[in-house]
């Protein structure tokens, strides 16, 4: 306790002790005990090691996450390709149909010969009582072309050649409307190809009139009887490609029309191409098909197929 004076007034002041304290084990206030209530508490053995283990984690994590930079080149080895490189959407690509196979027909074979051709006279016919007929004269043989001898052909093929384009257009033009196989007799001369087209047998192609049931009732209903001569056919060009020589004919010929009763006459030329084949009549020779014709005496194009 302290006593101070303050003019005639004294004041007394009065000294209290500070609470006592009492730490943990029970002792009071010491010396240098400078807590205000109780001291902090200290860290305890968990938390230490929580701490020690988020070390850890975060080391292994750092430790897998540069493992796996240099494990990514090395996973093609071992783990499957759509795996590790993903396949990715393939581009539709345009699917091109499939071309339709065209049709085949087994070709024929001429077999005419000069020897029995009866080709039509051209010289002209005396008028009667003014002399006797004269026989024609033979037609002299064309001097060939290069083509048709380095293809190893001779001169008889090309009388086998005139034969069989006189024979084609004889038979063609020959029309019976009581007899319908006359109109298909000349398919036994022709080719492959020719066959599909008379028949219209090929994709966009149109069959000849001769397959058409609308031109044989006509024909039919006009009792219609067609016959046909022929003279000595001419060479118009000839070509050797693929192995296979091409032969353009030109035939001059005459019509006996009868029609309804009534008979008349008419000229015309017709140009057939035939192309050589291995003779199908036995022997090694030269046999002949006819592969197209036309009108008048334009050398046309090799059809497709031949």
């Amino acid at each position: 306790m302290s006593i101070h004076s303050t003019g005639n007034r004294e004041q007394v002041q009065t000294y209290q002790e500070p609470p006592t304290v009492y730490a943990s084990d029970g002792n009071g206030n010491q010396q240098n005990n400078h807590y205000d209530v109780f001291p902090p508490p200290s860290p305890s053995g968990s938390g230490q090691q929580a701490i020690h283990t988020l070390r850890i984690v975060l080391l292994l994590l750092a430790i897998v996450c540069l493992g796996s930079l240099g494990a990514v080149p090395l996973a093609t080895n071992f783990l499957p390709t759509n795996f590790v490189n993903p396949a990715a959407t393939p581009t539709p690509v345009a699917v091109r149909p499939t071309p339709t196979p065209l049709p085949t027909m087994p070709g024929g074979e001429c077999t005419a010969t000069p020897q029995n051709m009866n080709y039509a006279s051209t010289a002209p016919t005396p008028a009667p009582g003014k002399g006797k007929k004269v026989a024609p004269t033979p037609t002299p043989t064309p001097m060939l072309p290069s083509e048709w001898l380095n293809s190893g052909h001779t001169q008889q093929d090309f009388g086998n050649v005139q034969a069989c384009a006189a024979s084609f257009v004889a038979t063609y033009e020959t029309i019976d409307a009581n007899d319908f196989r006359t109109l298909e007799a000349s398919t036994a001369m022709f080719s492959s190809g020719a066959k599909l087209r008379f028949y219209g047998r090929l994709p966009g192609s149109k069959a000849d009139n001769r397959m058409d049931p609308l031109w044989r009732a006509v024909i039919q209903k006009q009792n219609l009887k067609q016959t046909a001569q022929v003279t000595v056919p001419s060479l118009l060009s000839a070509r050797y490609s693929d192995k296979h020589l091409y032969v353009w004919m030109l035939v001059s010929y005459h019509l006996s029309i009868e029609r309804n009763g009534q008979t008349l006459g008419l000229d015309s030329q017709r140009t057939v191409l035939l192309v050589d084949m291995v003779t199908q009549a036995g022997g090694s020779g030269t046999g002949w098909q006819v592969s197209g014709w036309g009108d008048g005496d334009v050398a046309f194009a090799v059809p497709n197929p031949v």
